[in-house]
């Protein structure tokens, strides 16, 4: 049985997806997020994130 992760986060204004599985190229200090809406991720720094909702299916 297989589980899948999802981290709903706000950044500034807007809200999204966290993307677990990939490194930010900036380093460890920040994150990669889909916004809603966004066709490509962005890189912003971790401190600036609040997680919202953590979903599991």
């Amino acid at each position: 049985m297989s589980t899948s992760l999802s981290i709903r986060v706000r950044h500034q204004d807007r809200s999204g997806c966290l993307l677990v599985d990939r490194l930010a190229s900036q380093g460890s200090r920040h994150a990669v997020l889909l916004i809603d809406g966004a066709e490509e991720a962005e890189e912003v720094p971790a401190s600036t994130v609040t997680i919202e909702e953590i979903l599991f299916a």
